[in-house]
């Protein structure tokens, strides 16, 4: 009999998890819009709703390591680009800072890769317009030498050509 949903599970990698057939879905009760899936009757992974979806995942089942090993790494990149549009609901951030926060997070290099480059897509993500809005945010609160917001756009992530045309302006 499997655990229960709740039962936490460990990150694990393809290569710890016995390839076998799909033995049960559930909802887990302590993360919403994630659920376990069982393989040969043991919980193995679980996966955020939309890969569940998107990859037509179904009790019978047979998945193979690679099978496996593509449902984490797509897990993998939904998990880091969630916590990507988190960390940007506070305010606009640069591709670096968005990096650095990922990398925090223990995501995978590919993973986080792939999630810049959907940020990118979906125009979340432009260094140039967030030091814009950086040196008109300065200009009114709290007013620098042009030195100073340089260097504090570089401690950003953000390149050199970009912050002197950005200041110019």
């Amino acid at each position: 009999m499997p655990s229960p949903p709740e039962a936490d599970l460990p990150q694990r990698s393809a290569a710890d998890i016995a390839p076998g057939a799909v033995t049960g879905i559930s909802a887990r009760k302590r993360e919403r819009g994630r659920f376990l899936i069982a393989i040969s009757g043991a919980p193995a992974f679980t996966l955020s709703e939309e890969i569940l979806f998107r990859s037509g995942l179904q009790i019978g089942d047979d998945l193979d390591t690679s099978a496996i090993a593509r449902l984490l790494a797509d897990d993998d990149v939904a998990r880091a680009t969630e916590a990507a549009l988190h960390f940007l609901g506070y305010r606009a951030r640069s591709e670096q800072e968005v990096r650095t926060r990922l990398k925090r997070g223990a995501y995978t290099p590919e993973a986080i890769d792939a999630t810049i480059d959907r940020l990118n897509d979906w125009r979340y993500l432009d260094d140039a317009d967030f030091a814009r809005r950086w040196v008109e945010s300065r200009a009114q609160g709290k007013p620098r030498g042009q030195r100073l917001l340089q260097q504090e756009l570089r401690q950003k992530g953000i390149d050199a050509e970009t912050s002197k045309q950005v200041i110019a302006e």
